[in-house]
């Protein structure tokens, strides 16, 4: 029977070719099995996204993990960061900078 840590392999299988869409539809299913998402699972999620530059996705999902009262941790902050650097958005990343630096 497959758990959360099989789900978050494929996720970051498709984190490392930038397929966002692909990474989601996994988490999708892991908690229509009623997996639960960890914090390795939500990051693996922003990682995709921010191989493909997508700002918006990648904050959707920090915003995901926050809401579900997960804590991001520093590999979160960075593949959100990164996902702004790619997006071209500075200010974004100055942004998630600050959460990280205010989350401990």
């Amino acid at each position: 029977e497959p758990n959360i840590v099989s789900y978050n392999s494929l996720i970051y299988a498709c984190g490392r070719r930038g397929d966002a869409a692909g990474a989601e539809r996994w988490v999708a299913e892991a908690e229509a099995r009623g997996l639960v998402a960890r914090v390795t699972t939500y990051t693996a999620v922003v990682d995709a996204c921010a191989k493909s530059g997508d700002v918006q996705r990648a904050e959707k999902w920090m915003q995901r993990m926050l809401a579900a009262g997960i804590e991001p941790n520093v590999v979160s902050f960075s593949a959100m960061i990164d996902a702004c650097a790619k997006g071209g958005s500075l200010e974004r990343a100055e942004h998630w900078h600050e959460e990280m630096l205010r989350s401990g």
